[in-house]
């Protein structure tokens, strides 16, 4: 009986984080549909300590909340030809929007060659989520997913002895 009360307690504790989660993903789904936010995987560790690559980070776009100097933006990298290169997630360390902002990642020795004006900047950073991004790469929800499934029908098969 004492072993019962315990795997219902389990199951109590998992049916709740799952509820929980999935409130979670939809209320970011909704504020994702509509632009307030967006996610990102970090690639690279040029913002050590306080982002490490495998992070996500959670931006909002600067009509939201209008970046200064200190906080970590987004904003997308240019050739000096203007061709896209790639998004930078990197703390602004001096200027302003009008004339662009000087960047720098905190774990690189120099700033960055370009300064993002207004039209670079796709958001500025507002939350970070650690180590969760390293998850989300194709090869390894491809072991997780059929993991979380195997260990879902070994629950309910639980359920069902009595």
């Amino acid at each position: 009986d004492q072993a019962r009360q315990k795997y219902e307690g389990i199951q109590r504790s998992l049916t709740l984080a799952g509820y929980s989660i999935a409130i979670v993903l939809l209320i970011f789904s909704a504020l994702s549909l509509t632009g307030v936010v967006k996610a990102r995987i970090v690639l690279t560790g040029s913002m050590e300590p306080a982002i490490s690559a495998g992070d996500i980070i959670i931006t909002t776009p600067i009509t939201h909340k209008v970046p200064h100097v200190g906080d970590v933006v987004a904003y997308q990298a240019r050739r000096f030809n203007g061709e896209k290169v790639a998004v930078f997630s990197h703390r602004i360390i001096s200027g302003d929007l009008q004339n662009g902002f000087v960047v720098k990642g905190d774990a690189n020795k120099s700033p960055d060659s370009q300064k993002p004006k207004a039209s670079d900047i796709l958001g500025v950073v507002i939350f970070v989520i650690p180590f969760l991004g390293n998850i989300l790469t194709p090869k390894a929800l491809f072991l997780l997913v059929p993991c979380i499934f195997g260990l879902w029908l070994i629950m309910d098969a639980m359920k069902s002895v009595e």
